[in-house]
């Protein structure tokens, strides 16, 4: 391959990446692929945010079981493994957590969730999932914290519900 097809090859992938990230309406291609903490958006403005870290600092305190359930994509996975990482460094002692297989489906699922929760589960939180889950999540006795990001259906869980599309103040919905 020449210098110029190299240079030209090169070229075509920068404004490839340069359209994808200005369709998807990023300007900041830097802020984008180095992004610095202090210029996140204040998480606090995300629904239910506050009222959700107030039970969960309690359950920690006292050291109840968390069960985190998570979705079985790359962003469930992944934010199911932050999310455990984070409440061991908070302190929480007692952590469940679930991931269903791609065959159990998307969401949760009746069957799977009473023999999670029979790990004597105090507090359940979802991540990546749930928001699509009302009749699932009905009439349980403990608290129940949805982290979701999906489109919101006709109805909501009764629940705790952080997901960027019900906050109107939270700027990245």
């Amino acid at each position: 391959m020449s210098d110029y097809e190299i240079i030209l090859k090169d070229r075509l992938s920068d404004d490839l990446i340069e359209n994808l990230l200005l369709q998807r309406g990023i300007k900041d291609r830097q802020q984008f692929f180095s992004p610095m903490f202090s210029s996140s958006h204040d998480p606090l403005l995300l629904n239910d945010m506050i009222k959700s870290l107030k039970v969960l600092i309690k359950a920690i305190r006292s050291d109840q079981t968390i069960g985190i359930w998570g979705d079985y994509d790359v962003d469930g996975i992944s934010g199911t493994a932050l999310l455990y990482m984070g409440l061991r460094q908070a302190g929480a002692k007692n952590l469940e957590v679930f991931i269903p297989k791609r065959q159990d489906g998307y969401g949760i699922s009746v069957d799977k969730l009473a023999d999670f929760l029979n790990r004597k589960i105090d507090l359940l939180i979802t991540v990546d999932c749930g928001i699509s889950n009302a009749k699932e999540l009905s009439g349980l006795t403990i608290p129940v914290i949805v982290t979701d990001h999906h489109e919101l259906p006709s109805e909501l869980p009764d629940c705790y519900l952080i997901n960027p599309k019900l906050s109107t103040d939270y700027p990245f919905r």
